[in-house]
């Protein structure tokens, strides 16, 4: 097999591991929370159990960070499979554990696990295969954010059925067996060499003295060592308060994704009697909207609209849903299934939206800036990507799915996750607006003093 064919089929051996990672997020939406109430253990520490993984794989994914460049990638993105898949395994027998402590506390720990995998997954995945496909790195992303959406999708239904044909134990069998095989393939399909080699100070200085090239030499490795230092200005970056801002809003965007994902299926069980056996297509609207939305999205966000798509899209049709579903009970025509998943469709949707946009309105504040090194500053955008999404599913799976569902039920909880959405929304519409108009005015201003040039 050639090289070229190779990794062809290494990238699709790869994406085939993401979608089963979707698949292992949201299998036991249908299922567990119902599983676990029947227990005796309560939503707030149902959302401790399954917000677990993401708090551990944010944890790591910051850790993972500081390491730079991980060796032995393809070891590691296999054993990141082999280790969740193993975990699988493990959690399939949770349902034999009667103690409620034993089994809240041996849960935490394995789903705690479980996100170190999913993170040596995500971390190592996309730095093989962006290495492997250096010129086309958008197409690369995308491809792994479509996959990984897809397994999402599949996940509840998966886990609907698996649940009917062998009960608790089945699902997470099935997703565990599915783990180690995709670990194997592209254990030995992978190439061994997936690093891409890139140019470092040590290289530049290491150039013949002599070389009438020495001084542009001298010169780049300045530069290189300016860019090192710049990369610990992290802290700096955070303190923008546009990226402040943006971030909170996205965080409670992410939030209403983890609130569904935990209380969804209590919901339909006790509002329209739907078993878990039963609420795994439910849960398609949600999901499907996610994977179908992006696209548009994004080339709305290319053609100008960054700040519409993220504000009115993204935040307060996020809040106009939330309001709506946690009153929907009041209007008795309203409280049906149907409106129910229009809802939730829309809910996605927007949550979606606030993402898409994240990434671009933060690279606005620093493009138009002379002197930045925007390689940086992407690196930033995408550590803020993953630790606004995954530290907003962990609230929303144990702030608002949790301890508020606890004392005020779903639709009070929709309404509190309602409130907050929309305080962070006008603060970052806020900003937005404040730092459109200044940029306008100063634009203005611009060409007020060349026309003055111009003479008479």
């Amino acid at each position: 097999m050639n090289t070229k064919a190779r990794k062809l089929a290494a990238f699709t051996a790869g994406l085939s591991l993401f979608v089963a990672l979707g698949i292992h997020d949201s299998l036991w939406s249908p299922f567990l929370p119902n599983e676990y109430d029947d227990l005796g253990i309560s939503a707030f520490q149902v959302g401790v159990v399954v917000s677990a993984s993401e708090a551990s794989a944010l944890v790591s994914c910051l850790i993972a960070m500081t390491f730079g460049d991980l060796k032995h990638r393809r070891f590691l993105f296999s054993f990141g499979s082999l280790l969740l898949g193993l975990l699988c395994l493990a959690f399939s027998q949770m349902s034999r554990i009667r103690n409620p402590v034993i089994l809240v506390f041996t849960s935490v720990l394995i789903r705690t696990t479980m996100g170190c995998g999913a993170t040596l997954i995500w971390c190592c995945g996309s730095a093989i295969f962006v290495a492997m496909f250096p010129n086309h790195t958008g197409k690369v992303c995308s491809a792994l954010a479509t996959v990984l959406n897809i397994g999402i999708m599949a996940g509840p239904p998966f886990g609907s059925l698996f649940y009917s044909i062998g009960g608790f134990e089945a699902p997470f069998l099935a997703a565990g067996v599915l783990q180690i095989t995709l670990c194997f393939i592209n254990y030995f399909i992978m190439p061994a060499d997936v690093s891409e080699r890139t140019q470092t100070k040590d290289d530049v200085l290491q150039c013949d003295a002599g070389s009438q090239n020495h001084e542009d030499n001298e010169r780049e490795a300045k530069i290189m060592s300016a860019i090192e230092l710049r990369k610990i200005s992290t802290l700096r970056f955070l303190r923008n308060p546009g990226v402040m801002f943006l971030s909170l809003a996205a965080i409670l965007g992410a939030s209403s994704t983890g609130f569904f994902i935990v209380s969804f299926s209590s919901y339909l069980l006790d509002e329209f009697e739907i078993s878990s056996e039963n609420a795994g297509p439910y849960f398609l609207p949600f999901t499907l909207v996610r994977a179908v939305s992006a696209p548009v999205f994004g080339i709305l966000v290319d053609k100008g609209f960054r700040i519409s798509v993220f504000c009115a899209i993204g935040c307060f049709l996020n809040s106009i849903g939330l309001v709506l579903l946690g009153t929907i009970n009041y209007f008795e025509h309203l409280n049906n299934l149907i409106c129910v998943e229009v809802l939730t469709f829309l809910i996605g949707m927007s949550a979606t939206a606030s993402f898409v946009a994240l990434i671009p309105l933060i690279r606005d504040f620093y493009a138009r800036k002379s002197g930045i090194n925007m390689d940086i500053i992407n690196f930033y955008n995408s550590a803020l990507y993953g630790c606004c999404f995954t530290s907003g599913m962990v609230l929303g799976q144990t702030v608002f799915g949790g301890i508020l569902r606890d004392h005020l039920d779903f639709h009070g909880s929709c309404l509190v996750l309602a409130i907050a959405n929309t305080v962070t929304a006008i603060l970052a519409t806020a900003y937005l607006l404040r730092d459109n108009w200044k940029l306008n005015s100063k634009h203005l201003s611009s060409v007020e003093q060349k026309l003055k040039q111009i003479p008479c």
